[in-house]
């Protein structure tokens, strides 16, 4: 039924353009345009469909997620560079067009030339002008791509914020394996990520961070990258804990530990494939944990008092109790996330 549609298989009757499409000749209009939506993350089609279709994936790939957040982070941070980087998107595109004009107008004067071509004197003016405005082009878009080189070294600084954000979103929207209920948009966690960063102290403006988190002076870029790293994660984290039921939260924080590690290529994943969302693969007495990387879970809190003690291992791998304050005392220890994961006691 679709294939005349997809092939626009389209004949003329008259002064109108009609396809047959079953056995009813319907009138078809230049400017119809037909959009077809599938739930497969990674469809296949036959080679014809492909021919004369166009395929557009929106699924959203880590790497992909991480360079458009590597982009939110920069424009954050550094206005400027961000600025200057679409600037510089913006005139190669120019560029391009012009480069692509100037051929255009000049094969068509090519083609309809009458006669000797030399004798022509204005499509001889016209070739040296394309030669020449070429050549200029040329020069430009080899200081252009010096520019965008300099320009993504002073972005990549940023590039652990944004690695960080695409692993939190990933393991975020992988809940439902848990429960179906947990399901969160992109907007949503775009939006809080640009809080933590408002919330992360050491930079030019602390007006949205915590009082009692203030640094009051501006840190160093290596160190407020590690800040920022550390902050949207944790804000991220407790903002989802919020959602989650009780048997739920230490899972997730278990998980997205175990995520940051084998990021940093501290912990093999095959070694705790039984840990994931997905469910078992491996038998846990084959995966066992090497004493430099276990998580050791807190332990049972004395009846009548709150969490005073950090118990060794998942805040500090989950890299939540290393960021000093004004005082130097931990400010994302591990009694902040126990506090988001288990119930208060009376």
């Amino acid at each position: 039924m679709l294939d005349p549609v997809i092939g626009k298989a389209t004949m003329k009757k008259g002064r109108n353009l009609v396809m047959k499409i079953g056995d009813n000749e319907v009138e078809y209009d230049t400017r119809f345009r037909l959009y077809l939506q599938t739930k497969l993350s990674n469809p296949h089609y036959k080679p014809e469909i492909n021919a004369q279709a166009t395929l557009v994936n929106f699924c959203v790939t880590e790497k992909g997620l991480e360079d458009q957040l590597l982009a939110l982070v920069v424009e954050h941070e550094r206005p400027d560079l961000q600025e200057q980087a679409r600037q510089l998107v913006r005139q190669l595109n120019e560029y391009n067009i012009t480069l692509t004009d100037l051929e255009n107008s000049l094969l068509f004067r090519l083609a309809n030339s009458q006669g000797d071509i030399l004798e022509d004197i204005e499509l001889i003016e016209n070739l040296e002008n394309t030669k020449k405005t070429a050549i200029e082009i040329e020069e430009k878009v080899k200081l252009a791509k010096a520019t965008e080189i300099s320009i993504a070294k002073a972005r990549e600084v940023y590039r652990p914020v944004a690695t960080r954000g695409s692993l939190t979103y990933f393991l975020i929207d992988n809940l439902n394996a848990l429960d179906r209920v947990y399901h969160y948009s992109m907007a949503n966690f775009v939006f809080v990520l640009i809080k933590g960063m408002d919330m992360t102290p050491g930079g030019k403006d602390e007006s949205k961070v915590p009082e009692n988190e203030r640094l009051n002076v501006e840190e160093p870029l290596e160190r407020r990258v590690e800040l920022l790293v550390e902050t949207t994660c944790y804000v991220c984290f407790a903002y989802i804990a919020q959602g989650l039921f009780e048997r739920h939260k230490l899972i997730v924080a278990t998980q997205l530990c175990m995520s940051i590690l084998k990021s940093k290529g501290e912990l093999s994943f095959l070694k705790v494939g039984f840990a994931r969302l997905r469910g078992s693969r491996c038998s846990p007495s084959d995966a066992t944990l090497p004493p430099s990387v276990a998580v050791r879970l807190p332990a049972p809190r004395p009846q009548g008092h709150g969490c005073r003690q950090p118990p060794g291992g998942l805040g500090y791998r989950l890299g939540l109790g290393q960021r000093p304050g004004p005082q130097g005392a931990p400010l994302r220890d591990l009694c902040s996330l126990c506090s988001l994961l288990l119930p208060p006691t009376s």
